[in-house]
């Protein structure tokens, strides 16, 4: 496993990816990594990765990789608040269809991200 080396909050920081991806996006980023080891571009993949103490951010990936050099190009766009949104309209639509809006007044629990 490659190491990483980043400005983290001010401070540079050295990590294995592993310790960087939200261990539920585990098998689906191995397998991103895989077809791109096999030259096959990656357009799309979403994960989340550690942005400091118990905070992920949400990543869109494109990658292509040139397999005979082992290099890959990616770039990722910052995705967490458009996911945030997507979350908190299907919670609003969940209490609009079962009814629980009809008073006006909503309690809605937001769980948060699982801790880095």
């Amino acid at each position: 496993m490659d190491a990483r080396a980043g400005l983290v909050g001010g401070r540079f920081v050295v990590a294995t990816d592993r310790g960087l991806y939200a261990p539920e996006d585990r098998v689906r980023t191995l397998q991103a990594r895989a077809s791109l080891a096999r030259g096959t571009p990656v357009r799309g993949l979403e994960n989340r990765y550690c942005a400091g103490w118990l905070s992920y951010r949400w990543l869109s990936w494109q990658s292509t990789a040139e397999p005979a050099t082992a290099t890959v190009f990616a770039v990722a766009r910052d995705i967490t608040e458009r996911r945030q949104l997507d979350h908190e309209q299907l919670i609003m639509s969940k209490l609009e269809s079962t009814g629980i809006l009809a008073g006006g007044i909503a309690t809605i629990s937001i769980t948060s991200s699982p801790e880095c």
